[in-house]
């Protein structure tokens, strides 16, 4: 797919993010006997990779949630790489560039609403995530376990820095669209 890129920077939070255009592409079909169906969709802007764990701590730095807040937005426990040391949060233990994890649904929308962006809709991340022919995968419509994390290729790991597998980036240049995490 030759798609023009037009790549802007957030201010606030640093994402990086490429323009979707505007027009139609193939939604559905990913269950078994339901039918592709075509829809349109105007242009928006999409991440090209989920919010780091830095990302998440600066978030956290600048707001200073009260512990209520903190409890319905992020688990701090074993699993996230984003603890509090002092007064201040911190990524750390080499997962500073690592997808967020542990992040509620309310979290995710705190996060976006403090940097001025919003989560895309279904159909937004569909089409970013499989371009506009019904593709399978954001590589295609064959499984590759080697274009994502996943756990045939996990190690002792548990996620992957975002800008890991580049072969398996979406037709717009979107990372992580399959495996390594579950997004909101």
């Amino acid at each position: 797919m030759n798609i023009p890129e037009v790549i802007i920077e957030n201010e606030k939070d640093g994402t990086v993010m490429v323009l979707i255009p505007a027009g139609k592409f193939l939604a559905g079909g990913n269950k078994e006997g339901e039918e592709k169906f075509p829809v349109e969709l105007p242009s928006y802007y999409m991440a090209i990779h989920p919010v780091t764990n830095t990302q998440y701590a600066r978030f956290l730095n600048e707001l200073q949630p009260i512990v209520e807040d903190l409890e319905k937005w992020i688990q701090l426990d074993s699993q996230c790489f984003v603890r509090k040391n002092g007064s201040r949060y911190e990524a750390y233990g080499g997962k500073e560039e690592h997808p967020m994890v542990q992040v509620s649904w309310n979290g995710a929308k705190a996060y976006c609403e403090w940097a001025g962006l919003r989560l895309p809709s279904e159909l937004e991340w569909e089409k970013g995530c499989r371009g506009t022919d019904g593709r399978e995968y954001p590589w295609g419509n064959e499984w590759d376990e080697k274009k994502c994390r996943n756990d045939k290729n996990k190690g002792s790991g548990k996620t992957a820095s975002v800008y890991y597998y580049p072969e398996g980036v979406s037709p717009y240049g979107l990372y992580q669209m399959s495996g390594n995490v579950w997004e909101w």
